[in-house]
């Protein structure tokens, strides 16, 4: 799974040593994610830069190579991280974050998974299609709606006996 936006309820100094050890995190291979991902565009090296150049509002850690690059920002960026590219966002609460969560977005992963409770309505009526603890997006049970259908259905024919 690849999520693209983290949410970090703390200060920016927290936020910022998270996308440090992140960063480093996101170049190690694991069982579903190779060391190296996709290079950085040229389009989007451009405006990092640019992002770069605006701290303390704005950190950036690593590099364009594709071994992980992480932005740290006060607001989620105007483009769509790729590739093994993170946008930390700090927050005071989690649910904070909910204003930044629509139709578009498919899942939401919550550390603590105790925490989903306080967090799950507000985010389905943001549109939000799934709700999972941390690290639980990967698997799915059979039969559950995915992407706000159910696949399974569109693979069957429906046959009424009445």
């Amino acid at each position: 799974m690849a999520s693209r936006f983290q949410f970090v309820e703390g200060s920016w100094a927290d936020a910022d040593r998270y996308a440090a050890l992140l960063c480093e995190r996101l170049g190690v291979a694991r069982e579903f994610s190779s060391a190296d991902g996709p290079r950085v565009s040229a389009e989007l090296r451009e405006e990092i830069d640019v992002l770069r150049s605006l701290t303390p509002d704005y950190r950036v850690w690593g590099d364009y190579d594709g071994r992980g690059l992480v932005i740290r920002s006060p607001e989620p960026v105007d483009f769509h991280p790729d590739g093994k590219m993170v946008n930390v966002i700090p927050v005071a609460e989690l649910s904070e974050a909910v204003a930044h969560a629509g139709v578009a977005t498919q899942t939401v992963g919550v550390y603590p998974g105790t925490r989903k409770t306080e967090l799950r309505d507000a985010l389905a009526c943001a549109g939000v299609q799934r709700v999972v603890s941390l690290g639980g997006a990967g698997g799915m049970q059979q039969g559950l709606s995915h992407d706000g259908f159910h696949p399974l259905q569109r693979l069957m024919r429906w046959v009424n006996d009445e």
